[in-house]
């Protein structure tokens, strides 16, 4: 289809006469270039009715083959209704030839037989058309979203790692305090204090103690989503 439309894939619908006429006055206006302009409200199109339908090589009309809203009908017909459809280039050439010349033909892979018999083909950049462009940019778009969900998941993942690794604090520093016996007065209270500090220890029974491979699984699972969201 972007082989059969050409340089016309790059026309602009606009609704009426008058608004071509503004548009082509602001091009001048601006010194902007030139541009091509499809009024709904004057262009009309037909769709062939002697194409080879009976030709093996002979996949469709292109006006076809496409989808639009209702209101571009004519737009599609005027731009694509003559234009038949060949699997190969060799099907188009004989599909050509039989119709005299007469026939505007293009290939699935690109290649087109001009009314007249003239040809137009070869290689051309992959994606490089208008439509491509457009199909690649939204293909982007929907990649770029995906992206941003993962990024947001993960930084989700990070927080709850703070999180824990701050209540992880403060139960430690909680737990520490407590262990430590009141202060005394007497000669070797100071010796006490400073044993009991060296001494501490927290105030729950082992089975409930943390376990130091958990801590370091944490803070290395924190670590390790911090460096993925950078």
């Amino acid at each position: 289809v972007e082989t059969a439309l050409g340089s016309s894939g790059q026309n602009i619908v606009v609704d009426t006469q008058q608004d071509a006429r503004l548009a082509i006055e602001m091009l001048q206006r601006r010194d902007a270039g030139r541009a091509t302009f499809l009024p709904l409200d004057t262009i009309r199109g037909s769709r062939m009715h002697d194409a080879p339908e009976d030709d093996l090589g002979f996949v469709g009309i292109a006006s076809d083959l496409v989808q639009a809203d209702a209101k571009y009908s004519q737009i599609v017909l005027n731009l694509l209704g003559r234009t038949v459809v060949a699997e190969r280039l060799t099907d188009a050439i004989r599909m050509s030839k039989k119709s005299g010349n007469r026939l505007r033909i293009v290939t699935l892979d690109g290649q087109m037989i001009h009314a007249g018999g003239s040809m137009t083909g070869g290689s051309s950049v992959q994606g490089s058309g208008i439509l491509s462009r457009a199909s690649e940019l939204d293909e982007l778009c929907q990649k770029a979203g995906d992206a941003r969900k993962k990024q947001e998941a993960q930084q989700q993942q990070v927080a709850a790692l703070q999180r824990t690794v701050e209540t992880l604090r403060l139960w430690r520093r909680k737990n520490t305090r407590s262990s430590l016996p009141p202060a005394s007065s007497g000669p070797f209270s100071t010796q006490s204090a400073a044993t009991a500090r060296t001494d501490a220890k927290p105030l729950l029974p082992p089975s409930s103690r943390p376990n130091p491979s958990v801590s370091a699984f944490v803070k290395n699972s924190f670590s390790a989503m911090r460096s993925s969201v950078r």
